[in-house]
């Protein structure tokens, strides 16, 4: 069992059968890989790059990793290792995953689908939703100080129950901030 894997590139493997021969990988570049049910708790991965990978389901560190064209679906990203992380989104499903609690200032979701997502009393600060879809996304006594919403879609945030000093709208996504005050919007 090779227990750290170092600058590799890792091509096409399933895991999902759950036999995983490594502990930590640092500087990785894991390409078209399904990680779906395995349990990862105990893998560190830092500084790695998932990409067009299925990690659904899954479990464990991340420590400035990005991730690209993932499907990711119900990641409960509120039980790793708080240690270092951090990571960057694009092109990414992250539909039912959850964040609550999650300390992830300035982390970056581009193009990302996050329906359903739970960003309950999380640290968003700075962070950039730039094109993403938050259809019934979940925002409660979060702190979104200066985060980017400007291209965001679909959000709905209550402005009395999040942080939100210097938060980015554009005025044609600004109805997402007013839903919770019952306000009706027509053309």
């Amino acid at each position: 069992m090779q227990k750290f894997l170092q600058d590799e590139v890792i091509k096409g493997t399933d895991y999902s059968s759950g036999i995983i021969e490594f502990k930590e990988c640092d500087s990785c570049h894991f390409l078209n890989c399904n990680f779906s049910g395995c349990d990862l708790s105990g893998i560190v991965f830092a500084e790695c790059q998932f990409e067009n990978c299925n990690l659904s389901s899954s479990d464990t560190s991340f420590q400035q990793v990005a991730f690209k064209f993932c499907k990711m679906l119900g990641l409960q990203f509120d039980e790793c290792n708080e240690f270092g992380l951090s990571f960057s989104f694009d092109n990414c499903v992250l539909n039912h995953s959850s964040f609550y609690q999650a300390k992830i200032p300035k982390t970056i979701f581009n193009d990302c689908q996050l329906k359903e997502v739970d960003f309950s009393h999380a640290d968003l600060t700075k962070s950039t939703f730039d094109v993403s879809d938050l259809t019934r996304a979940t925002f409660n006594k979060t702190n979104l100080t200066q985060a980017n919403f400007k291209s965001a879609i679909n959000f709905s945030i209550d402005p009395t129950q999040n942080n939100l000093k210097k938060a980015q709208f554009s005025l044609t996504n600004i109805q997402g901030l007013l839903e919770s005050f019952g306000i009706d919007f027509y053309n």
